[in-house]
């Protein structure tokens, strides 16, 4: 029976412990600098582009010290996108991507420096642009895009002090849902053949390298 009690009163010195080691602030809020890189290449000629783009999230830490993110991404609403010089069309474009994950730490010391930690994550999706001629020779088209996608994202956190740190991770996307719709206003055409659409479902798609770097601060 005594080594009941000392069994017991161990686990919970432990767990007052492990509940003191955890980082006493509960919320953070982050921007990151998402940057996307990809490389096209065929028997003439190769491309490389890279894109920088800011996202912001809001972080919530559970009591076992992990968290919980909500993420805004790629946010724009009926923004005017320039195309090269000469393009007879004027694009306006509206998407949106939002993402939650949870997130499970793997170093919960409140003096650790460096925190490993992977992510859970799903993000739905939405895109669409419009194409308004600049000339009367051409007709008006409209590309529409939504579905999901499932991440998994390993990350490492740095804390520069106790209220502040730097997020390094890298999304994987695990599987994406997406349906895709077409439009295009060519009165010439028989009406059926004036729209079209595709529902397609894949695991670990082909996708661009990306990475994330983020400020955030606890409160």
């Amino acid at each position: 029976m005594k080594y009941l009690i000392i069994l017991a009163l161990t686990l919970m010195a432990a767990n007052v412990q492990a509940q003191d080691t955890i980082q006493p602030y509960r919320y953070s809020a982050k921007v990151y600098a998402h940057i996307q890189y990809q490389r096209d290449a065929n028997p003439v000629f190769s491309t490389s582009q890279a894109l920088v783009k800011p996202a912001y999230a809001f972080q919530m830490k559970t009591a076992k010290g992990n968290a919980h993110e909500f993420e805004l991404f790629n946010f724009m609403l009926n923004a005017n996108k320039s195309g090269s010089p000469g393009n007879i069309y004027k694009t306006r474009a509206t998407s949106i991507v939002l993402k939650y994950e949870y997130i499970i730490n793997m170093m919960k010391k409140r003096n650790s420096k460096l925190a490993p930690a992977i992510g859970l994550g799903a993000a739905p999706y939405f895109y669409h642009t419009r194409g308004i001629p600049t000339a009367s020779s051409h007709f008006p088209y409209r590309n529409s895009s939504f579905g999901f996608s499932g991440l998994l994202i390993p990350r490492v956190t740095y804390n520069v002090t106790t209220r502040l740190y730097l997020d390094v991770n890298i999304p994987i996307t695990i599987l994406d849902m997406d349906h895709r719709s077409n439009k295009f206003s060519d009165p010439t055409l028989p009406v059926a053949q004036r729209t079209s659409s595709l529902t397609s479902f894949n695991m670990l798609p082909s996708q661009p390298f990306t990475a994330r770097i983020g400020l955030g601060i606890r409160f």
